[in-house]
């Protein structure tokens, strides 16, 4: 019975996921080359924020077009140290959503080079001690 529930409830999470229906804060987002704040943060970073509010994308706490986002993302790279980009998805409208902008973020600033993009909240951040190896 209770292996049956569980098969059951597997099947409705991939079938919620797989319609973009639930919620951004159950997604699975974390992408090779993303770190989260348990990872530390490299030291000296300066972290820019990437977040949700009332389904609006907000830069920092301010809101952004979406066409913004890759301008923004061009003059980081520019910067020395190259800042942290973090990503907090909750308040997506849903996983699709919030799939999509990490998909964007993941492209822009090329993630996968490591230390350069994170997922969490940015208090997590902040708090996040640091990690000499992530220059």
């Amino acid at each position: 019975m209770f292996r049956s529930t569980l098969i059951l409830t597997f099947i409705g999470s991939l079938i919620a996921c797989s319609n973009g229906a639930q919620k951004a804060e159950k997604c699975a987002l974390l992408s090779e080359g993303w770190s989260q704040p348990k990872d530390g943060v490299p030291t000296f970073a300066v972290v820019n924020t990437i977040a949700w509010s009332d389904s609006s994308i907000t830069w920092n706490g301010v809101a952004v077009k979406e066409s913004q986002l890759t301008g923004l993302f061009t003059e980081m790279r520019n910067v020395v140290p190259e800042p942290l980009i973090v990503y907090h998805p909750v308040g997506a409208p849903n996983c699709d959503r919030a799939t999509e902008l990490r998909d964007m973020i993941d492209k822009a600033v090329d993630c996968k080079r490591g230390w350069v993009c994170g997922l969490g909240k940015e208090a997590d951040w902040k708090n996040a001690t640091p990690h000499n190896d992530a220059l």
